[in-house]
C-alpha cells in the first residue's frame, strides 16, 4: 500500500514533586484495519474549556498535569514505553522508566524469537532512561527489558532494515531526535474529560475521524477510526491519490475493497530493468513477433485519447524481462513497468478482485447470478453500443461503480492488427502459463461477466497496476 504514515507520540513518564509531563500517542486506522495517515488533530479539554490543534509533522503533544502522578496513577512502574517513530525504518528511539537502582538488560528478538541484538547488565539509576534501537531486516520484533523479577517488552514494526542491528545506550539524556514536540499551556487534571478528532484527505476532501471522547486518566497511545466514506470502493487509495512511474507519467489511483490499483492504463515507452525500448503505431511495420522482445504498440486511430487508452504491450514487455530461463515460471508479485511499490497482478489478484465485487449486490448487474459484474469495472464512454442488458456497451451511464475505468483498447495480434477496440478490454496477469502463454482479464461490450484467459505472449494488451 499502500502510504502508511502515522501520528506518534511515545509515553513519557517524566515527573516532578507537584506536576507530570502528559504525552499522548495518536495513530488512525481505517474499516480495514490499515492506518491512515493523519493530517491534523483537534484536541479538546472539554472539562476546562479549551482547545489545541496539532498540525504535521508535529509528532508529540504535552500536557503538565498539575496534581501530580501519584495523585491518579500511583507509583511510576519499571517499564518501556513504545518506540517511535512505530512502523519504522531502520532506526528508531525507546525510553524505559527505571524506579530503583539495579542492573538492567535490554535486548530485541524477531518474531521467531531469535535474539538479533543485546545490551546486558547496564547499570541504572531511577529515572527515565533512553535508547536507539537499530535494526538490519525488515519485519515485527520485540523489544525486552528486565530488572531483577520485573520485564517489560513492547512490539516494534520495521518496514526497512539498514545496515545493522545495535542497541544503543544515551544514558538519562534525552536522545537528539528531529522529533517535534507540540503542547499546551491550557490546565490539565487527570479526570479531565478530553475529545480528540482526526482528519485525514481522501483526494481533494477532507474527513474527520469518529470523535473519541473519554476522561483522560494515563498518558496513553490513543488509536482513532476512521468510517464511512475513508473506506469505501471508488476512492483515491489512501496515502497515495496519484503515483509516478519511472519516466515521470502520473496515474490516478482507486481503491477496490482491500486492494489498490491503477486507474489508468500505463503509458511508459521504457522499463525500469531498460528491456522495454521498442514499439510502433498503428501505421508502422515494425511490429516484433517475439515472445522475448519487450514491445509496446500505440493504437493511435483508435478514436480514444492517448491519456485514456495508454499502450498496449507483449508479455515480456509489460513484465519487463527478456528471461528464457523463467520464462514458464509465475512472475508474481513482479514489479515490470509499473511505478515502485507497485507491480504487475497475478492471475490471482485479479480473482481476488473478480471475487470481491461478486459478493457485493452493488456491483452485480440485475438478478443475475455470481460474476455478472463487468458493468462496476467499464468506463463510461467509448464501449461499442450492446443490446444487452448487462453489457458495459448498454447505458453506458450505468458502469464504472467502482472507479476502475476499464477502457475498450481492444488487443493487438498477428500482421500489425488491432482487434476489439470499442469492443474489448484485455489485460495482463504476471501469471505465465508456459513459454509461449500468460493469463489475461478480459471484458467484451456485450458481456456481463469478468472473463479470463492465457493469449500468446507476443500479444499487445492494456496494463494496470496494483500497490504492494
Amino acid at each position: 500500500m499502500k502510504k502508511i504514515v502515522t501520528f506518534l507520540m511515545m509515553m513519557i513518564l517524566f515527573a516532578t514533586l507537584s506536576a507530570q509531563t502528559v504525552t499522548l500517542t495518536f495513530t488512525a486506522q481505517d474499516a480495514f484495519g490499515q492506518y491512515v495517515q493523519i493530517d491534523r488533530v483537534v484536541v479538546t479539554n472539554q472539562t476546562k474549556g479549551w482547545e489545541e490543534i496539532i498540525q504535521w509533522p508535529d509528532t508529540t503533544f504535552l500536557m503538565q498535569n498539575s496534581l501530580g502522578v501519584d495523585d491518579y496513577l500511583g507509583k511510576r512502574e519499571f517499564a518501556l514505553s513504545q518506540n517511535n517513530p512505530n512502523p519504522f525504518v531502520s532506526t528508531t528511539d525507546v525510553e524505559l522508566a527505571v524506579v530503583e537502582e539495579g542492573n538492567v538488560s535490554i535486548e530485541v528478538a524477531d518474531i521467531h524469537g531469535r535474539i538479533v541484538s543485546a545490551n546486558q547488565c547496564l547499570s541504572m539509576q531511577p529515572g527515565i532512561h533512553h535508547f536507539r534501537v537499530n535494526l538490519a531486516n525488515t519485519g515485527i520484533y520485540v523489544l525486552t527489558a528486565r530488572q531483577n523479577t520485573k520485564t517489560s517488552a513492547i512490539k516494534m514494526v520495521c518496514k526497512e532494515g539498514g545496515a545493522s542491528n545495535t542497541i544503543d545506550y544515551f544514558g538519562d539524556a534525552p536522545v537528539n531526535s528531529n522529533v517535534l514536540k507540540a503542547g499546551t499551556a491550557n490546565p490539565f487534571e487527570y479526570g479531565d474529560e478530553m475529545q480528540y478528532v482526526a482528519y485525514t484527505h481522501v483526494g481533494n476532501t477532507e474527513v474527520a475521524s469518529q470523535p473519541l471522547t473519554q476522561v483522560q486518566l494515563e498518558p496513553q497511545n490513543i488509536v482513532l477510526s476512521f468510517a464511512g466514506a475513508v473506506t469505501g470502493d471508488s476512492l483515491p487509495c489512501l496515502g497515495a491519490a496519484t503515483v509516478t512511474d519511472h519516466e515521470g507519467n502520473v496515474y490516478n489511483t482507486v481503491r477496490i475493497g482491500a486492494q489498490c490499483w491503477t486507474r489508468e492504463n500505463m503509458r511508459c515507452t521504457t522499463s525500469p530493468n531498460g528491456y522495454l525500448s521498442f514499439g510502433c503505431a498503428d501505421t508502422s511495420d515494425s511490429y516484433n513477433s517475439s515472445n522475448y522482445v519487450p514491445y509496446y504498440y500505440d493504437y493511435t486511430q483508435s478514436g480514444i485519447p492517448f491519456e485514456d487508452r495508454g499502450f498496449l504491450y507483449n508479455w515480456a514487455g509489460a513484465m519487463d524481462t527478456i528471461s528464457t530461463d523463467y520464462i514458464t515460471e509465475s512472475f508474481t508479485g513482479r514489479r515490470g513497468i509499473c511505478p515502485a511499490g507497485w507491480h504487475v497482478p497475478s492471475q490471482a489478484e485479479w480473482d481476488t478482485l473478480s471475487i470481491y465485487l461478486a459478493s457485493n449486490n452493488e456491483y452485480q448487474c440485475g438478478t443475475l447470478s455470481y460474476n455478472h459484474i463487468s458493468k462496476s469495472l467499464a468506463s463510461q464512454n467509448y464501449w461499442a453500443s450492446s443490446l444487452c442488458y448487462c453489457g458495459p456497451g448498454n447505458d453506458q451511464t450505468a458502469n464504472n461503480a467502482t472507479g476502475f475505468t476499464a477502457v475498450p483498447t481492444g488487443s493487438y495480434f498477428w500482421f500489425t492488427t488491432y482487434n476489439y477496440c470499442s469492443k474489448g478490454a484485455y489485460f495482463w496477469a504476471s501469471t505465465s502459463r508456459s513459454n509461449v502463454l500468460a493469463g489475461n482479464i478480459i471484458m467484451t461490450w456485450e458481456d456481463s461477466f469478468l472473463g479470463m484467459g492465457d493469449p500468446g505472449k507476443d500479444r499487445g494488451l492494456a496494463v494496470r497496476c496494483l500497490r504492494d
